[in-house]
């Protein structure tokens, strides 16, 4: 004979009692979660917003970031030059610049104490050029140059110094560079506030299609760099040092986003509409470098790229490539090793 159950109000106190015993479990495992992805290392990255800059978005949006284990907090910048020095300040941990910029910074010394240049971002050459000069109305050749002014995004910029070397080829002399941010560029070109405008994508593309000028010529992907490292992954020196498992986690979540990138182009794109609030034309448009699908760097490039800024100014002396980059954190990553 089977025992008498407990009595039905008995009953009802016990599955009240489960009830709130399974939910206090469920919420605290809830509350635990949130704080488990806010408390994960922070990497602070120096965003530019440029088309270079696409791998960190989509690191952002998919999630690639949390997936290896930190989270990507975002400080602006408006160029190479001023990303590199927020590093150098120690106000950020990692961007993606210009590869003159950063050999500036190693032939003052700064790498790799205070900056690591750890992988190759991007790159381009005549078939896939990245940097143009939009002249305005008025200019036909490089002559008319003479004694213009010629915006950049930032002294000391790539763009700055590419188009430098390139007017000095052409015999163009009495130029003066305007720091102008990147989205208005084009509109300086257009109301004759400059001449021209040293310019890259997304903003080249907008630029043309919105009527503010003409490209006279390529300078990254035509003279003075036909072939170019374009840009390169810097980080922090004492983060590589004191925590080169976090840069191996923000190198692997970089090059999942590479390889994302590679198999949808056209939401790659999106994403970077969406961000830097441009037209669906523009994004459908311009131009994207290519990544370097392992991060690894030419060395022959690199030392051929040195040559030609050393023909253009004595003091910049070549640095010997195995100075100038660490690509052993890198390999550690594509090895698998290191964890």
């Amino acid at each position: 004979m089977t025992p008498p159950g407990p009595p039905r109000q008995s009953r009802l106190r016990w599955q009240r009692a489960a009830l709130a015993l399974a939910l206090a479990v469920a919420t605290s495992a809830c509350a635990s979660d949130e704080p488990a992805a806010e408390h994960l290392p922070t990497v602070r990255f120096a965003f530019i917003p440029a088309v270079d800059h696409l791998s960190y978005l989509v690191m952002v949006d998919r999630g690639f970031d949390r997936e290896n284990g930190f989270r990507l907090e975002e400080t602006d910048a408006v160029g190479g030059r001023a990303a590199l020095d927020a590093i150098a300040a120690g106000d950020a941990d990692a961007t993606m610049s210009g590869s003159v910029q950063a050999l500036a910074d190693a032939r003052a010394g700064l790498v790799p104490a205070t900056e690591v240049i750890v992988g190759n971002n991007t790159y381009a050459d005549q078939k896939h050029p990245a940097m143009a000069m939009l002249v305005g109305s008025g200019i036909d050749g490089w002559s008319d140059l003479v004694g213009a002014t010629i915006a950049v995004n930032q002294i000391g910029s790539l763009a700055e110094v590419a188009g430098r070397i390139r007017l000095a080829q052409e015999g163009v002399t009495g130029v003066t560079f305007a720091e102008i941010a990147l989205p208005d560029q084009g509109l300086a070109v257009a109301d004759g506030a400059v001449a021209a405008a040293i310019m890259s994508e997304p903003y080249l593309t907008q630029s043309s299609r919105r009527g503010d000028g003409t490209i006279l010529d390529w300078v990254i992907g035509g003279a003075p760099f036909p072939e170019f490292p374009y840009t390169v992954i810097v980080v922090r020196g004492s983060l590589a040092r004191d925590d080169p498992g976090l840069v191996r986690a923000f190198l692997r979540a970089h090059l999942e986003a590479v390889r994302w990138i590679d198999r949808h182009d056209g939401a790659a794109r999106d994403l970077l509409a969406r961000r830097l609030s441009l037209e669906p034309a523009v994004a459908e448009e311009m131009r994207v470098n290519p990544y370097v699908a392992d991060a690894r760097f030419d060395r022959d490039l690199l030392d051929r790229v040195q040559q030609i800024l050393a023909a253009a100014d004595p003091a910049a002396t070549p640095v010997a490539v195995a100075d100038l980059i660490d690509e052993r954190l890198l390999g550690e990553v594509l090895s698998g090793a290191g964890g």
